[in-house]
């Protein structure tokens, strides 16, 4: 892959859907609980909850869950995004978020280094550069071969990165 590459990079629907079902499932089924409880609760032999408090932690536990399912469709709304990841000649271009808001410019010149860290399964890309860092998640690439691409040719850019800059301050170069 060389550039000019351009790619969506936005949250896929099927898992959005089933996290928001998921915790819809969960606010109401704690929602039911709370409303019909009449007993306490002990919470691994270590806090008991009066019926009462045992009411009010599974409202807590149900709003929580509501929390999560507007989060869900908040982030579905970026489903239909027209947001790309770019590589061009000089820069790579990552999108900041839907709220139209212009996409954060990394020019090749200042990538210091390279990271990646993997959460069940999913990865994610570091970008250190002179100016800060900012990640790539892999789930929001079409694929994960477009990872696996987008990954080499940011380490490659990287380490000629770093040999151009040892070049530089070497003495009498």
């Amino acid at each position: 892959m060389q550039p000019p590459w351009r790619v969506p990079y936005r949250p896929r629907a099927t898992p959005l859907i089933l996290c928001g079902l998921f915790f819809c499932f969960c606010a109401v089924s704690l929602a039911c609980r709370a409303a019909t409880n009449d007993r306490g609760l002990i919470l691994n032999g270590i806090i008991t909850f009066s019926p009462y408090g045992a009411s009010v932690f599974y409202w807590t536990l149900s709003a929580s869950s509501g929390l999560f399912v507007v989060v869900a469709i908040l982030a579905f709304t970026g489903v239909r995004s027209s947001a790309f990841l770019e590589l061009t000649a000089d820069a790579l271009l990552i999108p900041r978020g839907s709220l139209g808001r212009r996409p954060r410019r990394i020019c090749y010149t200042e990538i210091v280094s390279i990271s990646e860290f993997s959460v069940v399964g999913s990865k994610s890309l570091g970008i250190h550069t002179t100016t800060g860092q900012c990640w790539i998640a892999s789930t929001l690439l079409p694929s994960r071969e477009d990872y696996e691409a987008l990954k080499r040719f940011l380490i490659l850019t990287a380490a000629s990165n770093q040999s151009l800059h040892a070049t530089a301050a070497k003495p009498g170069s």
